[in-house]
């Protein structure tokens, strides 16, 4: 049995993998082209773009530069862990 903070922390998770794995699809199916290598310079091209959004702006008002930083630096991080998650049909599955 869980405790209720247990089961709010779980709920966060599964929220966070929902959200990432309808990312993953939607990107792939968006960006989805036969050609292997087209597919992958359009992944590449957004990956690109959304670290940029995210590094080259400030994120809050008033925020603490070091945490904003490291912050800045984990989503840019997770950015590319989805875009390597995703595979085009023909890749080899590991």
């Amino acid at each position: 049995m869980m405790t209720r903070e247990e089961e709010l922390r779980a709920q966060d998770q599964a929220q966070l993998i929902a959200l990432v794995e309808i990312v993953r699809v939607v990107v792939g199916e968006v960006f989805f082209d036969d050609d292997r290598q087209v597919f992958r310079r359009r992944l590449a091209v957004l990956e690109k773009t959304s670290i940029d959004s995210i590094t080259n702006r400030q994120l809050w008002a008033n925020s603490i530069p070091d945490q904003e930083t490291y912050i800045k630096e984990a989503a840019a991080n997770y950015v590319t862990s989805i875009f390597s998650s995703i595979r085009h049909p023909n890749d080899v599955h590991r």
